[in-house]
């Protein structure tokens, strides 16, 4: 006869569903990430953010125009990164460090968060700006949406800069030399 005692584990391994891990999660979840970016891409690479085309399937009389371009319709792949107002924030945080790899589409980005063949400290650049311009980007867009004050893309582009540039101090501070080199990674790409 197996003995079986009360924990937190074996009470967890009893109730919980184990799924298969999924392809993309090395680049939602990573080692000086900050959870609260790493959890609102993990809903946007399950497309289960609440975008207009979702909201539309079931309340038919909302307006469904992106609010940051007004020209199109706002989907995960629109606001991330085909609108105009997005493209340009990311253009101008991304086009200096991944020069020819560059891209907008949502697709190819994230088979880039995923290329472990790049420098460290490059792919971990790309995985955080990645993911402080989508939360930004999405904080932004319902700040509209609640008739708040708009910033325009350069003053975004400013605070995502802060914030990468704030979590490298940050990193370094606590005397971790991973990302050594990060900052002038970060500034020569400016």
């Amino acid at each position: 006869m197996q003995t079986w005692f009360l924990s937190s584990n074996n009470t967890w391994q009893l109730i919980r569903k184990e799924y298969v891990k999924q392809g993309w999660s090395k680049g939602v979840w990573f080692k000086y990430d900050t959870p609260k970016y790493s959890f609102h891409v993990w809903t946007a690479m399950q497309d289960r953010l609440s975008t207009c085309d979702r909201i539309l399937k079931w309340n038919p009389a909302i307006d469904p125009i992106c609010v940051l371009c007004e020209q199109e319709m706002e989907t995960r792949n629109h606001l991330f990164y085909s609108c105009s107002y997005t493209r340009e924030v990311w253009q101008k945080l991304m086009k200096g460090l991944l020069l020819g790899r560059y891209t907008e589409k949502w697709e190819e980005i994230c088979t880039l968060l995923l290329d472990e063949s790049q420098d460290r400290v490059k792919l971990y650049l790309l995985r955080y700006t990645f993911q402080a311009a989508a939360h930004s980007i999405w904080r932004e867009r319902n700040c509209r949406k609640h008739g708040e004050k708009n910033l325009s893309h350069t003053l975004l582009v400013k605070v995502i800069d802060k914030n990468v540039r704030n979590r490298l101090s940050t990193i370094k501070r606590q005397g971790s030399h991973k990302l050594e080199g990060g900052l002038r990674m970060w500034f020569g790409s400016r």
